[in-house]
């Protein structure tokens, strides 16, 4: 009666206590930790959403993708604090919809996958951030609960304007075109082009090309200037994207899972096979961008924050397989010490463990760049670090007080500005090189002005 009665309470009240925990969490770094991301697209896709208000052509940016930037505009208004408040929000949204989507797939203890998702490694780094993954998974649990539903069309919708989120979205309104097509539901797969069609309309009136949806994607390139990797890279770092106690418990779950479909000839429903699905596409995907160096892949694996609401899922039918150890007293123990492992670890200090320091707080190139000094006459400020319009309150659209450095904008910069190179946007051994090549050096002198290695050079650039 007991054990019934905490069962209930678990069941009924789990998902709200596990809210609970992390609002009053998401408060606390929010007020007390001032990280603005693991890298440096946290910060672009912060100043795209916050500066589209006051330059509109923004909106239709499609590097900073315009649906999110359209959702997010709002709380960038606020300062990168409200970004971050955003994706937050997102991610306990996610939360929520994770704990339902289970329940209505009929998983035993579906507040676990919510739980899973909470602790992967991954989920906090991206969610405290300006990243555009926390509303990416939220779109794609809509529209598996739609599917749930069996409220194909409005799933076909929602899903028509993901790859507005992130391109990976273009993948995944290919699988769900592909499923429509099978059953047939042909006017369902007219709404799968709603999405391109709205934003084609929306920048016709800006003076686009029709086509500018496709033309003008980022990554629509055969080749990466990143270079490229092992196949096996992203099994690699499914260690770090979840930790060690809920990968073992997620490749389990996968394990099964096909293991049921090939062997057992098992048929499973629409949602537990476009969970599979949209995660091996997604897996597959990048491991082959990576392999051979296409479509600008950077090997990065926070990508895998898209799906990793999909992960948590399949990381709970790996646990539910401790449920067919025979021994009662053996399997409550195992379940037990899993659960208290799987706890523990985001706080232990193993590499693949959760690095609470890097995800929510500055980085020492950031806190490096506080000491940044400039004299008062200089005409421009030239930089290419993000952080930098941040710690400077810079507008990065008004090219009167700042220029952007790329090495090709080298050949722009006027005596008087400041040259701010830094060990990764703007090498400073490359940029001295570009400029010695281009015969700048003689139309100019750099004067090194401030020095704060291994992070920043501060050169004056005068006539000479």
């Amino acid at each position: 009666m007991i054990k019934q009665g905490m069962h209930s309470f678990v069941n009924q009240k789990g998902t709200l206590l596990l809210l609970l925990v992390y609002a009053v969490g998401s408060i606390y770094l929010l007020a007390t930790q001032d990280g603005v991301g693991p890298e440096a697209d946290s910060i672009t896709h912060f100043l795209i959403a916050k500066y589209a208000p006051e330059y509109p052509w923004l909106f239709l940016d499609h590097w900073g993708k315009p649906l999110f930037t359209l959702l997010a505009a709002p709380f960038a208004a606020f300062g990168f604090v409200g970004i971050k408040t955003f994706n937050m929000l997102l991610t306990g949204i996610n939360v929520y919809l994770i704990n339902q989507l289970c329940k209505r797939l009929h998983i035993d203890y579906p507040q676990l996958a919510a739980l899973f998702y909470l602790l992967f490694p991954l989920t906090l780094s991206t969610s405290f951030s300006g990243l555009t993954e926390p509303l990416f998974a939220c779109f794609v649990l809509i529209h598996l609960t739609l599917l749930q539903k069996k409220h194909y069309g409005q799933a076909a919708l929602l899903l028509s304007f993901v790859p507005f989120i992130r391109s990976e979205g273009l993948i995944l309104l290919g699988i769900y075109g592909l499923v429509e097509l099978y059953n047939k539901r042909y006017k369902t797969m007219g709404l799968l082009i709603v999405g391109h069609a709205t934003f084609t309309l929306a920048g016709a009136f800006y003076g686009k090309n029709l086509l500018w949806v496709f033309k003008q994607i980022p990554y629509a390139h055969a080749s990466s200037p990143y270079g490229s990797g092992p196949w096996t890279h992203f099994f690699d770092k499914m260690t770090y994207v979840m930790g060690i106690p809920l990968m073992v418990l997620f490749w389990c779950g996968l394990t099964f899972i096909l293991y049921r479909i090939v062997k057992k000839r098992t048929k499973l429903s629409i949602v537990p096979l476009m969970i599979l699905v949209y995660f091996l596409v997604f897996f597959i995907g990048h491991s082959i961008f990576w392999t051979f160096g296409i479509f600008n892949s950077m090997g990065l694996k926070r990508v895998f924050a898209a799906v990793t609401p999909l992960m948590a899922i399949i990381a709970l039918y790996g646990f539910q397989l401790l449920g067919r150890v025979h021994k009662k007293t053996f399997r409550s123990a195992l379940r037990f010490f899993v659960l208290v492992y799987i706890l523990i670890f985001p706080f232990t200090s193993n590499p693949a463990a959760n690095e609470f320091d890097a995800s929510v707080s500055l980085q020492p190139k950031q806190k490096a760049a506080e000491k940044l000094a400039f004299p008062k006459n200089y005409k421009r400020l030239v930089f290419g670090d993000p952080y930098l319009y941040l710690k400077f309150g810079i507008d990065p659209y008004n090219t009167k007080v700042h220029l952007q450095l790329y090495i090709k904008n080298l050949s722009y910069i006027q005596s008087g500005d400041l040259l701010i190179l830094d060990d990764w946007h703007a090498p400073w051994d490359e940029s001295i090189k570009f400029l010695e090549e281009k015969g700048l050096d003689q139309n100019f002198e750099l004067v090194l002005l401030q020095e704060l290695p291994p992070y920043y050079r501060v050169y004056g650039v005068n006539k000479q």
